[in-house]
């Protein structure tokens, strides 16, 4: 009986396999089919080919249509701070990374308002995502860094060190930024 368990089993097995399999699929395309998301891969890869300007107008058209997805604000920071990087004039520097500056700062808004739901019992439709936070944490520590600002540099790292080592998230690079300003002064 026990030499004849394997081909017995062996159909209910392949069956579930090929479910699981469906299932996989299924679950890859509802992820896929989600308008924001498939626009900001195509947006990222634009900001990969240092198409910023072009990125920049896609996620403020983006941002129209969906005012309050901090995933296009994080994105906007991001373009304003790699823009900002090729400017060599003081007052067009300082506007752009006054861009990325609110940018993230509407990131940590918008997730300081979730967290302030969630704590009330108010159901949050998609909580925002922690790594993004954090990174937006180390962004902003970085912007306050370039304005000499180090006092309120490191109280915006230690806000992304409190968020704890999310995975994708700014963590260990705040770290090490608190470290070193610390190591400065």
């Amino acid at each position: 009986k026990e030499a004849e368990r394997l081909s017995e089993f062996a159909d209910a097995r392949k069956r579930a396999l090929a479910a699981r399999t469906d299932n996989t699929r299924q679950q890859s395309a509802i992820i896929a089919e989600n308008p924001v998301t498939t626009k900001l891969r195509e947006i990222q890869g634009q900001i990969e080919d240092r198409k910023l300007p072009q990125a920049d107008a896609e996620l403020k058209k983006l941002l129209e249509q969906n005012p309050a997805e901090p995933r296009i604000f994080y994105n906007i920071g991001r373009v304003a701070s790699l823009s900002a990087e090729a400017i060599d004039e003081e007052e067009a520097l300082r506007g752009k990374l006054l861009e990325a500056k609110v940018a993230y700062e509407n990131v940590i808004r918008i997730a300081q308002k979730q967290w302030e739901d969630s704590s009330k019992g108010v159901a949050v439709e998609r909580p925002i995502d922690p790594a993004l936070v954090s990174l937006s944490y180390v962004a902003l520590g970085k912007i306050y860094e370039f304005f000499d600002d180090k006092g309120y540099a490191m109280s915006i790292y230690d806000a992304a060190i409190k968020l704890g080592p999310v995975a994708g998230g700014g963590h260990n690079e705040a770290l090490a930024a608190k470290q070193r300003l610390m190591r400065d002064q």
